[in-house]
């Protein structure tokens, strides 16, 4: 006759020992009672629940609360929950960490089939809940909302959830923010948007997601045209904020500002706005100060300005693009249709840059304002201007404060004004 009950209560029986006795008994289905009672170190209630719940299919509820239960004894439940299809109900609050409450809430999901939304932020389910509740939710047509925000998941608890997303129908919001993924991970988060087709809304703010993880990502947004709303902001890149912006973009035809200030994007961020200028022909303001986009950056910029007629006013202040960048604008801006006011403040342009812009103020037709201060600009480019204002029928502002323009500059300019009504600032910087 096989052994149905063994009871090995206070016996000093280590967690190692008990693991030990739980791994033999894992495939002996006779076995329906096992008491570990009284042996500290132990899972003893998660044991022996692992037992109940395998072979007592009558078992349709249990309660497990303020058992001490902890990451191995969550494992023991898992195990014998696998294949139960008559627990309906179980509790585990008040146990020593958030992946118990994952179980709970993981039974739970399989006994309501119509569950449309997992909640779970700030939990501390980490990696084995996402694995408790991916296991749940594999077989659930109708979840809808999944938030394991602020939950201690990292790359190795994401790709449980990214293998389950890419081939599912019914989420189309997903919330990981203030976790701890990487490169590795934003990888997994790639590969599932290339394959899913339902999903909307993606946060992952507060990650760790550097430049190269960014890249993976940028390459399936891309090509994925059913995400309408991305959060990547206060990750270690700034190219996330971007790669927010291309989506807002792509989507919102009523949008008519794209603004980042003050974020260091580099060429990579110029890469994505100039397909974000592509991508949204509506937009009427561009406000790029203080990124450091430098002269091959611009170039992206005003590549996609080939593409976008309808921008009114463009904001590059402090951005190095220096006269090869002047030249890279000015080759566009000649004819653009619509551009009012051009602001290039402090962009290390001198006399030579100067010179390609002074072309756009001689033929823009639409062009009104055009600040020019804390730049490198001397009395030759002081000149190119003047000739170019004597044909301007539209500038009506010229800020040139805290240039090298000098006397004879200076002159040229107030010459050029003596037919022509122009406002010329050149106070200095304060």
């Amino acid at each position: 006759m096989a052994l149905r009950v063994l009871n090995l209560s206070s016996n000093e029986i280590s967690a190692a020992a008990a693991d030990r006795f739980y791994e033999f008994f894992q495939n002996k289905n006779k076995l329906v009672q096992f008491d570990l009672k009284g042996n500290k170190e132990c899972d003893a209630a998660a044991m022996e629940a692992h037992f109940q719940i395998r072979n007592n299919k009558k078992t349709i509820a249990l309660d497990l609360r303020s058992n001490q239960i902890g990451d191995k004894g969550a494992e023991y439940i898992a195990d014998a929950l696998q294949n139960n299809t008559t627990l309906k109900k179980l509790r585990l609050t008040d146990n020593r960490y958030g992946d118990v409450f994952a179980l709970e809430t993981a039974v739970c999901i399989k006994d309501q089939k119509k569950f449309k939304e997992l909640l779970l932020s700030s939990s501390g389910i980490g990696n084995n809940g996402v694995r408790y509740l991916t296991e749940a939710v594999r077989h659930n047509s109708t979840i809808s909302i999944i938030d394991l925000s602020d939950n201690q998941i990292d790359d190795e608890g994401l790709h449980c959830l990214t293998d389950f997303l890419k081939n599912n129908k019914s989420v189309y919001t997903l919330k990981l923010n203030t976790n701890s993924i990487t490169d590795t991970g934003a990888a997994y988060i790639a590969e599932m948007l290339n394959k899913n087709t339902t999903i909307t809304a993606l946060e992952l703010d507060s990650n760790k997601i550097q430049d190269e993880g960014m890249e993976n990502l940028a390459d399936a947004i891309m090509k994925n045209n059913t995400l309408t709303t991305l959060g990547l902001t206060n990750n270690p890149s700034v190219v996330g904020v971007v790669l927010e912006q291309f989506v807002t973009a792509r989507h919102n035809k009523r949008l008519t500002k794209l603004q980042i200030w003050g974020k260091h994007i580099g060429i990579n961020g110029a890469k994505y706005i100039g397909l974000s200028l592509q991508e949204n022909t509506t937009l009427t303001e561009l406000d790029l100060a203080y990124c450091r986009i430098g002269e091959e950056g611009i170039k992206y910029i005003a590549d996609a300005l080939n593409y976008n007629k309808a921008l009114i006013e463009i904001n590059l202040e402090r951005n190095p693009i220096g006269n090869t960048g002047a030249q890279y604008l000015a080759d566009v801006l000649k004819h653009y249709p619509t551009l009012v006011r051009l602001n290039l403040e402090q962009n290390e342009i001198d006399d030579q840059g100067t010179q390609h812009l002074a072309h756009v103020v001689e033929k823009n037709i639409t062009l009104k304002e055009l600040n020019l201060k804390r730049n490198i600009i001397g009395e030759q480019g002081a000149k190119y201007l003047a000739d170019a204002l004597t044909k301007s029928k539209t500038l009506i502002r010229l800020d040139l404060g805290d240039n090298r323009i000098g006397n004879e500059g200076a002159l040229y300019l107030a010459k050029a004004l003596e037919n022509h009504r122009v406002s010329i600032n050149f106070e200095p910087y304060r």
